[in-house]
């Protein structure tokens, strides 16, 4: 899967695929670089666990 596959499909842009990708030790060096599966599906986690925690921390601060 490339990746800027994986970033339209989670609705996120390439540049933060590749910093998740990079930050795992993964050698995809731009948008059309090509992972498997398996990097794939932990990429996808990753991401929308950091996106998660990012909204979280949002919602925190606007209530205060």
């Amino acid at each position: 899967m490339r990746i800027y596959e994986i970033a339209r499909e989670i609705g996120v842009t390439s540049v933060e695929v590749l910093k998740a990708a990079e930050a795992a030790g993964m050698e995809a060096t731009s948008a059309i670089s090509s992972v498997d599966d398996g990097e794939a599906a932990a990429l996808k986690a990753a991401i929308s666990k950091d996106a998660g925690a990012s909204q979280l921390l949002d919602e925190v601060k606007e209530s205060i």
